[in-house]
């Protein structure tokens, strides 16, 4: 069966029925077909409709809400693409930069170029620097020809794994109160070996009273530490010699073997000073040495007896002896012969080089005052 058309429409589609009656196909003189391509202004899909080849008819869907979907790979063919989405979501874990196989060094970086606003709009780089061959990241980036310049970024991460040394190292000092240097280069770990100076002590302001807040440092070991005020305050304390102690408890003395007794007593509680006074020191309480001599000597002790029986003896006064030293010579032999004291040195004896005892019991006593002797 046919059917005769009711208009034919070079230009257009042939369409059958009236217009206003039946429009399954309308002429339009925007559409055409003609030399093997398909040309209108305006292509409407009914919903979730379809544009494809024989081999994958369904190639490109359109939904109702406009968007598009690709089934195969798609190929951008041009000088800049551009998408402005609010949100790209890539599935691709690796995105490649510089596409093919480069034969020859083109000479431009590879990266990710980035808009900011910093009080003026500004550019900002992450990539590859081909002339340095390094990983850089600059703010208020230079792109030209893909190649960049700008300025240094700072980074803010964690680094971790094996790092080599640094291309420039570094000479590190500690200075002010201790001292101490290494070099670090970010091969090794770098251990600072450090000691208190002298400022430590002389830049600081003496206190000249203990209050219960202030702390005083001692060695222990290799450490330092701080002691209060209140950690001097003790019950009692040991005193020892490496082999023997002693505990001193509050109110007792403390007495030092070959010598006298000191005149005051340490409270466990305080730390008490004390001054021997003169009065204290009598007749009674002075030790004198005194020895026998029988050949010559320089006399080292406060109280010579000489005996020159076996010929005449010689005894030396010692030179610039201590101011307010006194020495006592004595003769106990009844023998011809002579002892003489002489000086030493430059000393005089009240400006004489000698002085002899002739006679059996007699006494020379002299004092020094600090460069010659005098007879009392």
């Amino acid at each position: 069966m046919s059917f005769q058309p009711y208009s034919r429409i070079p230009s257009g589609i042939v369409y059958f029925g009236t217009p206003s009656s039946d429009s399954l196909y309308e002429s339009d003189s925007n559409f055409t077909i003609g030399g093997g391509y398909l040309s209108a202004s305006n292509i409407k899909l009914q919903n979730n409709g379809t544009l494809g080849s024989n081999g994958t008819p369904n190639a490109i869907t359109i939904a109702s809400d406009g968007d598009v979907s690709i089934y195969g790979n798609l190929t951008v063919n041009g000088t800049t693409t551009t998408v402005n989405s609010t949100t790209v979501l890539v599935e691709d874990p690796i995105i490649l930069l510089g596409s093919g196989s480069p034969s020859t060094d083109d000479n431009k970086d590879r990266g990710i170029s980035f808009n900011y606003y910093d009080g003026t709009a500004q550019k900002g780089f992450f990539g590859y620097d081909d002339s340095i061959s390094k990983f850089i990241f600059v703010t208020g980036a230079s792109i030209v020809n893909e190649v960049v310049s700008g300025t240094k970024g700072i980074i803010v991460a964690d680094i971790d794994g094996s790092a080599a040394s640094l291309t420039n190292g570094r000479y590190i000092q500690v200075s002010n109160q201790i001292s101490g240097s290494g070099m670090f280069d970010g091969s090794s770990d770098l251990n600072i070996s450090v000691a208190l100076t002298a400022d430590a002590i002389t830049d600081q302001t003496e206190a000249t009273v203990a209050y219960d807040d202030h702390y005083f440092l001692v060695a222990s070991g290799t450490s330092l530490r701080k002691i209060s005020k209140s950690n001097f305050a003790m019950s009692n304390f040991t005193i020892t010699d490496g082999t023997t102690s002693q505990q001193i408890d509050n109110g007792e003395g403390i007495y030092f073997i070959d010598s006298d007794t000191i005149d005051f007593t340490v409270a466990a509680t305080n730390f008490v000073s004390g001054v021997v006074k003169n009065n204290s020191i009598t007749e009674s309480k002075r030790s004198r040495t005194v020895e026998t001599v029988t050949s010559s000597k320089t006399i080292d002790k406060d109280i010579t007896l000489a005996d020159c029986t076996s010929g005449n003896l010689t005894l030396s006064l010692p030179e610039n002896d201590t101011a307010g030293k006194i020495v006592v010579v004595k003769r106990i032999d009844s023998s011809a012969n002579n002892v003489i004291i002489s000086r030493t040195g430059s000393d005089t004896i009240d400006g004489s080089t000698e002085f002899r005892l002739y006679h059996i019991y007699e006494t020379l006593t002299v004092v020094s005052n600090g460069a010659n002797w005098y007879i009392i």
